[in-house]
């Protein structure tokens, strides 16, 4: 944990030194957002040149991160000597602690945040199936490589993610502080809030309020407790659009890097990079390209680039998932562009708490509310988007800044919702996309109303401002008690139970069991596919070896995993869209590869039994 909290400080103390050297009239919010691009940048690229030469061991991440360290103290000192004066650094400490002060319940959010992260395990599908079984498989191989796995998504994503994971991982040796990157990607997301909100408003100071009113957002709360990289993307997605709309030398660079990043965390990010292309079209007159494009290059060699040369150098992986899965995810969903948010602000208002009504198929459909992969905006969000259409099409001076930022984060949502995600109605995961124009929402409508209240009475200003801060209020409460894959009452559990691994919402994947069982330094073989839970088995210090079976059992495995649940739970057949999820859903029959080593161990006099539950298609094997 200290480990944790002193390599933090140390990228973004560096990233914060090395910002400090831009002079122009940056204010406090883009500085410190800045400064954490900077130092995630200098990190993120020395962590790939390590794990490309296969030295990323702890000894070598301490290293860095005390070089790091050095090199903030040595910057600062140099800049200090020649900065004199520092009557603009003690005006901009002044306005961050008048902010702080007024983002308490944020700051008691983020202490909640941090223990929940602590004392859980990691608890969501996503995260036991690729994000930290790829982590494991870096900190294991001390390096990148091209790993062969049975769910698709370990050999064919980019690692920038699970690459700053597997850094928790050796650095620490277990999992018990991975949580606190989604916390991390939270605050700085929000710090790009306020870096928007500066830029467009200098003159009003509602920063805080306009940073509230989106860390409100139940999907944003609930991603700041849990291993999933959605909230990281959309942050870095938010700082390119901010720097590339504000232009010049140095922001246009900050976007390069911002960019290259989000792209080595997801390939979504392509969708902004498409739409701040007719941005450089118009300026190419007034931009250095070469020096763009020199930047460009070394970023994205440097910032997760790696991960595509061995996608394509190896092609995409095309096992593991079951048939038609591999157009569960097609695009040309134009309808996508009206219905994802229609419902997504219908959401909020929905008294059930696992549906939304779809008007214009009068029946409901399956949206859980507190479900880290659909969740929604929250009320207030819904509320303020037509109050932030108003404002944008009524304020009367014109801004280049806000109107760049606006069209290019429209546009790039606008490339992303035509997804075509099957079964109908998944597009339920769409928010988290998208959840890049939550800043453009509270920036155009929080500022602006807020300055129209106080012109009027200031008591209504003060009020809405208090409205604000009460919304955020019941919302972390609603999301830090409902989460459904993680309840306040099984936190409180885990805090009393420390170092038990056990998963709330489906404790008995085959993973699971075995971690229960096997030793410290086992070997556990691992036959699954698409969304097989991989992760438990390699313990909770990272000690086992975890092969995974394309043929017949390895020699030397001690324990069988057996794990194929996605055709039980997602491919019935009559599962065509959400409404139908209540009855079809976990009623899907499994494939005969699905069950071919299954039957085949189960004759095999050299393995017993453990653990076998049809419903999920789960087994677990011991060698006698």
């Amino acid at each position: 944990m200290i480990g944790f909290v002193l390599t933090a400080a140390a990228v973004f103390g560096c990233g914060l030194a090395v910002a400090r050297r831009w002079r122009d009239d940056a204010g406090p919010a883009e500085s410190a957002l800045a400064a954490a691009i900077i130092g995630l940048a200098i990190w993120l690229a020395a962590n790939w040149l390590l794990a490309v030469a296969h030295l990323f061991t702890k000894p070598a991440l301490i290293a860095v991160a005390a070089a790091m360290a050095v090199a903030a103290v040595l910057i600062e000192g140099a800049e200090r000597r020649g900065r004199g004066a520092a009557g603009a650094a003690a005006t901009a400490t002044t306005c961050a602690l008048r902010s702080a002060l007024c983002a308490l319940p944020l700051a008691a959010w983020t202490i909640f945040a941090l223990w929940k992260g602590f004392v859980l395990p990691p608890q969501t599908h996503d995260a036991l199936a690729y994000h930290l079984p790829k982590a494991a498989m870096i900190a294991q191989a001390h390096g990148f490589e091209h790993f062969a796995a049975p769910d698709p998504r370990i050999t064919s994503l980019p690692a920038n993610y699970e690459l700053l994971l597997a850094d928790v991982l050796v650095m620490s040796g277990s999992d018990t502080c991975t949580e606190w990157l989604g916390t991390l990607a939270f605050l700085l997301f929000l710090l790009a809030v306020a870096a928007m909100a500066e830029r467009w408003w200098p003159a009003h100071p509602h920063r805080a309020a306009a940073v509230l009113a989106a860390a409100g957002a139940p999907l944003l709360l609930l991603h700041s407790t849990a291993d999933k990289n959605d909230v990281l993307l959309c942050a870095l997605c938010v700082a390119a659009i901010l720097w590339v709309a504000r232009g010049g030398r140095v922001p246009m660079l900050l976007a390069v890097v911002s960019l290259a990043m989000a792209g080595g965390t997801k390939p979504t990010a392509a969708a902004v990079l498409i739409a701040i292309a007719p941005v450089l079209l118009v300026r190419w007159r007034t931009l250095r390209l070469g020096e763009l494009a020199a930047a460009a290059i070394v970023a994205f060699l440097l910032l997760g680039g790696i991960a595509y040369i061995d996608i394509f150098g190896f092609g995409h992986a095309s096992g593991g998932g079951p048939p038609g899965l591999e157009n569960s995810a097609k695009y040309g969903d134009w309808a996508n562009l009206w219905r994802v948010p229609a419902l997504a602000l219908m959401v909020p208002f929905e008294p059930k708490p696992n549906a939304v009504w779809v008007p214009w198929r009068h029946e409901y459909w399956y949206w859980p509310h507190y479900e880290i992969f659909f969740s929604h905006y929250g009320a207030l969000i819904s509320i303020l988007v037509p109050f932030a259409v108003v404002c944008a099409l009524r304020r009367n001076e014109p801004n280049r800044e806000r109107t760049i930022a606006t069209a290019v984060t429209l546009a790039a949502a606008a490339l992303i919702l035509p997804l075509q995600m099957r079964p109908l109605g998944m597009f339920a995961a769409m928010p988290r996309y998208i959840a890049f124009v939550l800043p453009v929402v509270v920036c155009w409508s929080v500022p602006p109303m807020i300055e129209l209240l106080r012109a009027r009475a200031p008591i209504l200003a003060q009020t809405f401002i208090a409205a604000i801060v009460a919304f955020f209020a019941v919302s972390a409460i609603d999301i830090g008690v409902n989460d459904r894959m993680a309840p306040l009452r099984f936190v409180r559990w885990a805090a009393q139970h420390r170092g038990d691994r056990h998963i709330w919402f489906m404790p008995n994947r085959g993973a699971s069991v075995a971690d229960r069982y096997a030793g410290p330094q086992d070997t556990i073989a691992i036959d699954g596919g698409f969304d097989t839970w991989s992760y438990p088995a390699y313990g909770p210090h990272i000690t086992r070896r975890v092969e995974f079976i394309h043929g017949d059992v390895p020699p030397d495995a001690q324990w069988v995993v057996i794990d194929h649940a996605y055709s039980r739970v997602w491919m019935n057949p009559n599962l065509t869209d959400m409404g139908k999820f209540w009855n079809f859903v976990g009623r899907g029959k499994p494939r005969p590869e699905d069950v071919r080593l299954l039957l085949q161990v189960e004759r095999d006099p050299r393995f017993v039994e453990v653990f076998y539950d049809p419903r999920i298609n789960q087994a677990v094997f011991r060698r006698r």
